[in-house]
């Protein structure tokens, strides 16, 4: 536990210096860089950046850790000469002055002592930072009952979204290995374009950055991409209705809340008002989304708050981050830059009824897509029921305020507060959130320990799909209902030997099948009955089927061959391993005979 939140910090830390503090270096000019949306602004600048290099890079097939940092470096010196009026000897000396500076302060004692007389109650505070104080107090006076509040939020949200990260290896959603894959293909030069492709590029940029293993960074970043979802939430709400309290409660629903629809068990849909009652457990976030799509929806939300800070204050600077905003939305999805486009629209025209508009489109579409059979929209737009709740029940809770008037509302905020709390601890407490996972924990503990212990690309692994993204790059993998069926009957003669094998094979053995769902489902498209991957590992009897097979193989094998043993076993998972040097040994020994 205590390694893997090492892990998580150094990751973490990789990506803020990367995305954060790179990005207000870069873009240390603009007006507002100071504040959130300011902060936001940098992001999404650098992440476009980011994402059209990284396709650079991989389709010049010169993709790696020292491209990456040669890039970052020009990007440092380049702002720096900007500053200097393009003197080069200007930034070497500032260089060498910093540098012995800091060396000075290293080897000086009196360095603690200056450090003691720059604290709070010191002579020697300037007048200016005593003001820049007295503005936070002013703040927390005016504010500090809703900042509280919101930095609970943000809490309670970081708690339930990197739980199961903190606790488990293996990843929450078959999805995420679909992404690892890619990222994988990114830094391995093997990639070939397409979607998705913003998500594996961070995945990729901070592995590369942080020399941690693209399994971990993956790990990782799917709940911090989560949290960034409800914080783009709250700068959407509170540049649009300017309401604090509102902008709260609307983060809360979708970072901690669950809806009461969502814990109960709903019966099958089969009448209208079924169909649409069952949305309401659509828009409970109860469920780890899907990271690239969640990702767009950041994209959507930070460009609706750029476009209406930009009603209020207009500034090129924030046309360019609506702008980038759009591109990073058009390369995850076409119906995430369709929504944006018609809120968008509406926003420039009434601001406050942009996140009614975006809501009423959320749900309109997607009871569209409930009710009509065979919509192609049901992967895309019921995703973006969570948020849209969450946005309905903002807007809500402003129109109130709004209607009530400012001072009305301002004497009345904490008794509102109170109530909303009342009704978020008996209707809507913090749940947890449930993965849905595709492996055993100790299938991908035992992966990765193999690709430490033993020499890359002189191993294999035969297992299920999901081992496949989880080894490239590091060693071989063969899927394990391909090899049953080709091995299974040759394997019980003792003079068979695999063909081409590497130094080390390892068979992965579920003794106790891993199932994604404790029964099969009544009815399912004709399309995934026909799946090879459904049939041999997401279908309980065929899974089951697969793995007893595989078992049967391996001890036949073993009956015949002394160059197997058991690499590892637990209640749940087997892992067989064959080592060639003992094959080799044994038909030397047989020649020789």
């Amino acid at each position: 536990m205590l390694l893997d939140a090492l892990k998580a910090s150094w990751i973490l830390i990789t990506f803020f210096l990367m995305f954060v503090w790179f990005s207000g270096r870069l873009f240390s000019n603009r007006i507002n860089r100071a504040s959130s949306l300011g902060i936001a602004g940098n992001w999404t600048r650098v992440l476009l950046l980011t994402v059209t290099a990284i396709f650079v890079l991989s389709r010049l097939r010169v993709l790696s850790a020292i491209t990456v940092g040669f890039l970052l470096t020009i990007g440092l010196m380049t702002v720096e000469l900007q500053k200097r009026d393009w003197k080069i000897n200007s930034v070497i000396g500032s260089l060498r002055g910093t540098i012995l500076q800091i060396l000075h302060k290293l080897e000086s004692a009196s360095a603690g002592i200056a450090y003691f007389r720059s604290l709070p109650g010191s002579s020697s505070i300037p007048v200016r930072r005593w003001r820049h104080t007295n503005n936070w107090s002013a703040a927390l006076k005016e504010k500090g009952l809703t900042m509280t509040f919101i930095l609970a939020v943000v809490t309670i949200t970081i708690v339930l979204r990197f739980a199961n990260a903190l606790h488990q290896l293996r990843l929450d959603q078959v999805e995420q290995y679909g992404y690892l894959l890619r990222a994988r293909e990114l830094m391995l030069n093997l990639s070939q374009g397409g979607r998705p492709f913003v998500y594996p590029t961070l995945i990729a940029t901070t592995s590369l950055l942080s020399a941690a293993d693209s399994m971990q960074v993956t790990r990782f970043l799917s709940p911090l991409i989560g949290i960034l979802l409800v914080l783009a939430l709250g700068l959407f709400l509170q540049s649009c209705l300017r309401v604090n309290l509102a902008t709260a409660a609307a983060m809360y629903c979708l970072g901690a809340a669950a809806f009461p629809s969502a814990v109960k068990q709903i019966p099958a849909a089969t009448t209208v008002v079924q169909k649409l009652y069952g949305l309401l457990a659509l828009s409970s976030p109860t469920m780890y989304g899907d990271t690239e799509f969640e990702l767009g929806l950041v994209f959507v939300l930070l460009g609706l708050a750029f476009l209406a800070e930009w009603s209020r204050y207009p500034h090129r600077d924030l046309l360019l981050d609506v702008g980038c905003c759009v591109l990073l939305a058009a390369l995850t999805s076409l119906f995430l830059l369709e929504l944006l486009a018609i809120t968008a629209t509406i926003l420039l025209l009434r601001p406050r009824l942009a996140p009614a508009v975006f809501v009423v489109l959320c749900f309109g579409i997607a009871a569209y897509a409930r009710l009509s059979s065979g919509s192609t929209l049901t992967n895309e737009v019921f995703p973006t029921l969570p948020v849209a709740m969450a946005v309905g029940a903002g807007w809500l809770l402003a129109s109130v305020a709004i209607m009530l008037g400012p001072d009305l509302w301002r004497r009345n905020q904490p008794l509102v507060l109170v109530a909303f709390l009342l009704v978020a601890v008996i209707w809507l407490p913090p749940h947890s959130l449930s993965s849905q996972p595709v492996e055993y924990e100790a299938a991908a503990r035992q992966t990765q320990k193999i690709e430490h212990r033993f020499s890359a690309q002189k191993w294999a692994v035969v297992a299920p799909v999901e081992q496949f993204p989880e080894t490239l790059g590091h060693g071989g993998y063969e899927d394990l209902a391909s090899f049953v069926e080709e091995y299974r009957t040759k394997v019980a003669a003792s003079e068979f030997h695999f063909p081409a094998m590497p130094q080390d094979l390892f068979i992965y053995v579920e003794t106790r099948p891993f199932q994604l769902f404790s029964q099969e489902p009544l009815t399912l498209p004709f399309a995934i009955l026909t799946d090879a991957t459904y049939r041999s590992y997401r279908s309980p009897a065929g899974r089951a089927s697969l793995e007893s097979d595989a078992w049967r193989l391996c001890e036949n094998y073993r009956r015949y061959h002394s160059d197997i043993d058991v690499y590892f076993q637990d209640e749940s998972l087997l892992i067989y391993r064959i080592h060639s040097e003992g094959v080799l040994k044994a038909v030397t020994e047989g020649r020789a005979e």
